[in-house]
């Protein structure tokens, strides 16, 4: 078959799972009482104080505070910080949240004393939250953008030595999407930061190489008349493209929360009830809680200021009045428009090169730092024969010591060390790891150890 023709048959079939998706996704909605009943006085009352708790930036939050970057481009890019414990900081640790949460996801952490010299800050990415819209979320716009923002935030916080006359160090945190930004930038930039942990996500080139791997696999057996041996090696793919299904539904490219508003908040909500299945008892909030947080500002909060004079950007007060609240048609553009797949043009200021541009033993797109994998078993989105196997083949290579996490977990918990890095599977989490118990055990010991400069 001709090329431009197989092409043509691809398109043509992901379109028409798309459209499956959102038939069975609007029959799903159907289902939800929401769609059909209005929120009561009482419930419209506590999400608007939920509102006000998170997103006000004159009220008090608990050993929080708002803050605002600007962007050489003039995007301003909003973040909530903890409050250093100690005058000198020496680590920076940037959280980077995922579809469709904003730092908030985050407070648990924020609010831990891993190190009284340790900085700890979560962003709000491009879109969402609190951080001004972009006119496109491609590679070019969103990498750049969150590089930038990593150089500026270290230019803050760290810049110069310790008082030991030790290097400051930087460590991102990120999940789902933001662990797909962090992927990409360990393994196209360098100097960025010294150590990543990723949740719930996947690499881009081990996901490829994975699917590429199990489809001449299977080839190899059907041609040689072993059926099932054939089903067996695709089986992992036909499970993420099931799994996947919102997302060929996202890249129809309908205005889909124009068209279906009430569509849009059922499926906010579902992501929000999956989050809370299993919730830790320190870190889950509640439900009103975590949709205020996946929402962002509203118009009240729109009006308000820091000490310093700051305020929410102009596109920030655009997406509070759309409905639902955060322009959700602008939120899932991160699918449609590159960010996972599109090659990327770094254009930030202090770029440097990849290691293995340099290194002819490296292979293309490794990791020019540590990586540490969290991976949640029971993920609604990823089947970790595709998202997880094969992202230990990009870790740097040597020793980290072989420092244990210092926590007893479940025997089925299985933490292994890669090189430098490390992989962490938890059969009992799901996608929302951190907000599982065990997640947020194996999130906080780690970033203890990684802090532990002993």
């Amino acid at each position: 078959m001709p090329h431009f023709l197989t092409v043509l048959l691809v398109k043509t079939i992901a379109k028409a799972y798309g459209g499956l998706a959102l038939v069975a996704s609007v029959a799903y909605g159907l289902t939800r009482r929401e769609t059909w009943y209005q929120p009561s006085a009482k419930e419209k009352q506590e999400f608007q104080q939920a509102c006000h708790d998170l997103w006000s930036l004159e009220a008090a939050h608990d050993g929080l505070s708002h803050n605002f970057v600007k962007l050489e481009n003039g995007l301003q890019l909003h973040y909530i910080a903890a409050y250093l414990a100690s005058k000198s900081c020496d680590t920076l640790v940037i959280f980077l949240h995922g579809f469709p949460d904003t730092c908030h996801l985050w407070e648990h952490q924020l609010r831990s004393s891993y190190s009284p010299t340790a900085q700890l800050v979560a962003l709000d990415l491009p879109g969402c939250g609190g951080s001004d819209s972009l006119s496109r979320y491609g590679p070019d716009e969103m990498l750049n953008a969150v590089a930038e923002m990593i150089v500026k935030l270290k230019h803050r916080y760290i810049s110069g030595v310790s008082a030991q006359g030790a290097e400051k160090r930087c460590i991102l945190v990120s999940h789902d999407w933001g662990g797909v930004i962090a992927y990409r930038l360990a393994g196209e930039t360098s100097g960025l930061f010294d150590e990543v942990v990723v949740l719930n996500s996947t690499y881009r080139l081990a996901a490829q190489e994975r699917t590429a791997s199990l489809l001449l696999s299977g080839r190899i057996a059907w041609r040689a008349g072993r059926f099932k041996d054939a089903l067996s090696q695709l089986q992992p793919i036909f499970s993420q493209l099931l799994k996947s299904n919102y997302i060929f539904m996202l890249n129809l490219r309908l205005p889909l929360a124009k068209l279906f508003p009430w569509l849009a908040a059922a499926l906010v909500r579902v992501c929000n009830e999956n989050a809370l299945r299993n919730p830790s008892v320190t870190s889950s909030p509640s439900l009103d809680k975590n949709l205020a947080a996946s929402y962002g500002p509203g118009l009240s909060e729109c009006t308000s200021r820091t000490p310093e004079g700051c305020s929410y950007g102009q596109s920030v007060r655009l997406r509070a009045t759309k409905h639902p609240q955060g322009d959700w048609d602008e939120r899932v553009r991160i699918y449609s428009e590159g960010l996972a797949l599109g090659e990327w043009k770094p254009i930030y200021a202090g770029h440097h090169e990849p290691l293995w541009k340099s290194d002819p033993e490296m292979r293309k797109g490794q990791f020019s730092c540590p990586m540490h994998t969290i991976f949640g078993l029971g993920d609604i989105a990823l089947d970790r024969r595709i998202a997880l196997d094969g992202v230990e083949l990009f870790m740097p290579n040597g020793t980290n010591g072989d420092r244990q996490l210092g926590v007893k977990f479940d025997r089925e918990v299985q933490h292994t060390s890669v090189g430098q890095g490390s992989v962490t599977t938890l059969p009992l989490c799901g996608h929302w790891s951190m907000l599982d118990r065990e997640g947020e055990r194996a999130l906080d010991a780690l970033l203890e150890r990684l802090m532990d400069t002993r």
